[in-house]
């Protein structure tokens, strides 16, 4: 049990250090440009911290079930574009779809790995 609880606070952590760094620090200006994210000056962490627990419940479960690294991170990274590019590029108006898309696509595939990694780690001390 600890195994997934650590596994659920390691997804926490680079999902949410992750999401802030990209969107709000790095991106924030490309964001504003492409006009997707009307809250961006002022993004209400509560409900991106929410998300973000929700799914570490489901993935950190997952990934006990998956013997495989790698085909987890495969999974990761397919429903991470489902729900945070496609999803969004289908509800949102932007400026630039391509540009949303190939961004987005970037910080899925940047997630993936660093979560997968931080998964093999975890998994490493049990």
């Amino acid at each position: 049990m600890a195994s997934f609880y650590l596994h659920l606070l390691a997804y926490l952590v680079v999902s949410f250090a992750i999401g802030v760094v990209w969107h709000v620090v790095l991106f924030k200006e490309y964001y504003k440009k492409l006009a997707i994210y009307s809250n961006i000056e002022k993004p209400r962490f509560s409900f991106g911290f929410s998300a973000m627990l929700i799914q570490g419940i489901v993935f950190a479960y997952i990934y006990q079930l998956v013997a495989n690294p790698l085909l987890f991170g495969f999974g990761l990274f397919l429903l991470l574009v489902s729900f945070m590019v496609f999803a969004e590029a289908g509800k949102q108006n932007t400026t630039s779809l391509s540009g949303f898309v190939t961004i987005q696509t970037a910080f899925s595939a940047v997630q993936t790995i660093l979560v997968t990694l931080a998964f093999v780690l975890v998994s490493s001390f049990f």
